[in-house]
């Protein structure tokens, strides 16, 4: 058996500049009815569905005081043990990443990929276009294998390629987010002025990355910031696992 949902609304708000389809409209789902009867009268608010990792570092650089207060603002604030946790998380994995950076001596590189940790990837992977956003991405990743060294070379070349007056082209042809690419420049300067302010950085900015290309010191900074959210391959004869410290959950990402 199925049950009919039916959605009244204004298509001009859900598909303003998609296709051109901007008049008024109904909107009809079809879902089974173990499925529709689960659905609770109104949908979660994002703020309650989503991590607050990112949500609490974007908040903090634009120099809120208190990211609990902002937070609590909202029509239906989070829990403050799910804030604080994300607030503490967040807030702990950057500021080891970025301090280790700079003792280091590996500070850009490791400033780009704590930057890009807190907004969204700016790889894009169109639906028609899937394998040659992926041949695109493998270029960056080179032979590491490595998501955060792709990102760090794809933000370089986006610089450069600003720098030539290319930057457009430079995203179109390898399937980038020029909007989060900006986005990771912003918080980079974020960052590198709180560090600055710190002392925990010098002026002189070939010294703070007189090793930052060393690409095995940057993986090790990485892992000493997402530590203990890492994992171990575990070989096997005819399979492969992936372990963590306590054998229990982990997330995978991919920096060796």
């Amino acid at each position: 058996m199925f049950a009919a949902f039916m959605d009244i609304s204004s298509i001009s708000t859900a598909k303003k500049g998609r296709a051109g389809r901007v008049q008024p409209g109904v909107c009809y789902h079809l879902y089974p009815s173990c499925v529709y009867e689960s659905f609770s009268e109104y949908q979660l608010p994002e703020l309650l569905r989503t991590p607050l990792n990112s949500l609490c570092l974007q908040i903090k650089s634009l120099q809120v005081e208190s990211i609990g207060e902002f937070l609590s603002a909202a029509l239906q604030a989070p829990e403050p043990l799910a804030e604080g946790f994300g607030n503490t998380s967040c807030r702990s994995q950057a500021r080891e990443m970025l301090i280790m950076g700079a003792i280091f001596r590996c500070f850009d590189p490791v400033l780009t990929i704590v930057s890009g940790l807190s907004v969204r990837d700016p790889f894009l992977l169109p639906q028609d276009k899937k394998d040659l956003a992926g041949t695109a991405k493998s270029r960056f990743s080179a032979k590491d294998y490595s998501d955060h060294m792709a990102l760090v070379r794809a933000y370089e070349g986006w610089k450069d390629a600003e720098r030539e007056g290319s930057a457009y082209e430079y995203c179109w042809r390898n399937f980038l987010s020029a909007q989060t690419l900006q986005a990771i420049h912003s918080l980079r300067k974020q960052f590198g002025f709180i560090l600055r302010e710190a002392g925990l950085v010098d002026a002189d900015a070939a010294l703070n990355n007189k090793l930052s290309h060393n690409q095995s010191l940057v993986r090790a900074v990485i892992c000493s910031g997402l530590f203990p959210g890492i994992s171990s391959v575990v070989h096997r004869e005819t399979s492969m696992s992936f372990k963590t410290m306590d054998d229990g959950q982990f997330y995978y990402t991919r920096i060796l």
